[in-house]
Order: structure tokens, then C-alpha cells, then sequence
């Protein structure tokens, strides 16, 4: 009963934390870095924006949710996957290669979540220029 209990435990902190991994892959999956431009209330003004003012615009969404991101991304490794070994191994080194096919497993996740983002971002960006 004892071994039974210890394994549910190990399990809960593991799914506890690749939960918390999944919800930061999905974070950066939905993040928009370029967001929209309203054209239509410039239209009352009659004056387009000034070059600085459309790249600022941009720029600074773009750099606070970026830096969000980052954050994000480095508690994956720093604690959670961490975490996972410690349950599992007992060790921290995030390079035991026993986990190595789990680490692969969310460093495509976070790919194809940075993928998703710069997709969206590229066909927001198109849809501005047309």
C-alpha cells in the first residue's frame, strides 16, 4: 500500500507539473505578437500614422509579450521539468537520458507552438500590408 501511495504521489507532481508545461505551450501557441491595426479610425483623421508611430505601434506589443514568453519558457526548465526528474530520479540534472524522449516531447511541443505563433503573426502582417 505504502509503494501504491508513494507512486500516486509521484504521479499527481507529474501531471501537476506537465500540466503547468502545457498551459505555457498554449500560451505561446495563442500569444499574439502582431496585433491589428484599426485603419478605420485613422480614416476620421483623415492622416495616416507616421512610420514611427506604426512601428512603435507594433514594437512595443510585440517586445512586452515577447519578454512575457521568454519568462514563461524558462520556468519549464528551470522548475517544472526539473520537478519531473526530481519525482521521478531523484536527481535535477535536466539531462538524465532516460527522460531524453520526454524532453524531446516538449521541445517539438514548443516549436510547433513558436510555429502556430509566427504563422499567425505573418498572416496578420499580411493582411496590414493588402
Amino acid at each position: 500500500m505504502r509503494a501504491i501511495n508513494e507512486f500516486r504521489d509521484v504521479k499527481k507532481k507529474v501531471a501537476k507539473s506537465a500540466g503547468m508545461i502545457e498551459d505555457i505551450v498554449k500560451s505561446v501557441e495563442d500569444a499574439v505578437v502582431l496585433r491589428e491595426y484599426d485603419f478605420e479610425s485613422r480614416k476620421e483623421n483623415i492622416q495616416l500614422p507616421s512610420v514611427m508611430e506604426f512601428y512603435n505601434y507594433f514594437e512595443e506589443h510585440m517586445k512586452k509579450n515577447i519578454e512575457e514568453l521568454v519568462e514563461k519558457y524558462k520556468l519549464i526548465g528551470d522548475n517544472f521539468l526539473r520537478n519531473i526528474e526530481e519525482s521521478i530520479l531523484n536527481s535535477s540534472t535536466k539531462n538524465a537520458k532516460i527522460m531524453k524522449d520526454y524532453y524531446y516531447y516538449w521541445e517539438r511541443r514548443v516549436y510547433n507552438a513558436l510555429v502556430k505563433m509566427i504563422l499567425r503573426a505573418l498572416l496578420t502582417f499580411k493582411n496590414l500590408i493588402q
